[in-house]
């Protein structure tokens, strides 16, 4: 038999697996179509750290909250660029946190298209987190948690800059494959890459005018 405590969390399971009308593949949540690249640009962090070998520029805090996804959650999804010290090149990171639940996924690649091309990228980063399981004695589905971490070019990153519309809830996807074909399709706002480049355009802005007095 069945215990209530099992039943109440293959229900919350099963729920989450479930495709969703609006999934965050498919549209972008009210709150986070309405932010404009502005808002991105006030809420990007940069974190001059002189021990570390980049200066990181990170939407990470700029939003939060989770957002269902097919086959789980979103549970931060944020960009961020490095520019490099030493030559002032910039390298670009597109941050995933997905959580789940079922068998574990071996997440390897990401596919997004750019150009007008479909692009496959090795992932830099997969990375699986801590299980959170119900403390019972009963079998019941864990929450799973990983995090993804992928380079996109500058080219690609203005491309997703473009792409925003104000109010438009359509976001930039990629999709995370699986090695059994249990693929993760997620994006992100085409205004948090604005706001991201913004913030960039002046660190090199100002980089390049304290270069000039020197």
């Amino acid at each position: 038999m069945i215990t209530s405590v099992r039943k109440i969390a293959l229900l919350v399971g099963a729920t989450l697996l479930l495709p969703a009308a609006a999934s965050a593949s498919d549209t972008l949540s009210k709150r986070l179509a309405a932010m404009t690249p502005a808002d991105f640009e006030s809420r990007t962090s940069i974190v001059n750290d002189p021990l570390e070998p980049d200066l990181v520029i990170s939407t990470e805090k700029a939003h939060r909250g989770r957002q269902p996804i097919r086959d789980g959650l979103a549970d931060n999804v944020y960009v961020r660029a490095l520019v490099a010290r030493d030559t002032g090149a910039v390298r670009f990171q597109i941050w995933h946190d997905i959580a789940y639940w079922g068998q574990r996924k071996e997440l390897y690649q990401v596919n997004y298209v750019a150009g007008g091309a479909l692009k496959s990228d090795p992932l830099a980063i997969a990375a699986h987190r801590a299980d959170e399981c119900p403390f019972v004695d009963e079998v019941v589905y864990c929450k799973l948690n990983k995090t993804l971490v992928f380079e996109v070019s500058e080219p690609v990153m203005r491309e997703i800059a473009q792409q925003y519309q104000p109010a438009s809830r359509d976001p930039w996807s990629f999709r995370f494959k699986d090695r059994l074909g249990r693929d993760v399709t997620s994006g992100i706002a085409p205004a948090e890459a604005a706001g991201l480049l913004r913030v960039l355009d002046k660190v090199r802005s100002a980089a390049a005018q304290q270069h000039a007095s020197l």
